[in-house]
């Protein structure tokens, strides 16, 4: 039970890692698209970013989302890319190494959610993550990868809403 003055906060990672470099890297399919250049036409971008996603979706189908990567090419597409950007983001997570000590420190109340078919961030990564924080709980979701698909939201959500009202004020 917590205090009254005390603040109702709790914590939710979602297909992450703890930076520790004893866990499984990438597959090498999942890195070969995430340093493929970027195609500058919409035309050569569009199947482009369907072969991301269909394998960082991992290896099930997932048609809900697949209908819609049409949709979402032309929105990213026309946002602007970023290559840069996404060699920065690389970079830093590179270069924040081994979190998993300073993890052991978390107090809040957390949920780890880690799909079991994620190439890019594998499940020993949430697994360790779930590990580190002290009273975590960890929920696998069979047959997703680093995606959150459109017909595992319903779960997601209501995980992630069991877990928050357990710590809201009442």
């Amino acid at each position: 039970m917590h205090s009254p003055s005390a603040p109702h906060v709790s914590f939710t990672s979602i297909m992450s890692t703890t930076g520790n470099p004893a866990l499984p890297p990438p597959t090498p399919e999942a890195m070969a698209v995430l340093f493929s250049p970027s195609p500058t036409t919409f035309e050569a971008y569009l199947p482009h970013y369907a072969k991301v996603w269909r394998v960082l979706r991992g290896p099930s189908d997932f048609p809900l989302d697949e209908a819609r990567d049409t949709d979402r090419a032309q929105l990213v597409f026309l946002r602007g890319l970023n290559p840069p950007g996404v060699a920065r983001q690389l970079a830093a997570i590179l270069a924040s190494g081994n979190r998993k000590p300073a993890l052991g420190h978390v107090r809040v109340p957390t949920l780890v959610i880690h799909g079991e078919a994620d190439p890019l961030v594998p499940v020993a990564c949430g697994v360790d993550v779930a590990e580190a924080i002290p009273g975590a709980k960890l929920l696998r979701i069979a047959g997703m990868g680093h995606a959150l698909p459109i017909s595992m939201w319903p779960q997601i959500i209501d995980a992630i809403a069991a877990h928050t009202a357990q710590y809201r004020d009442t």
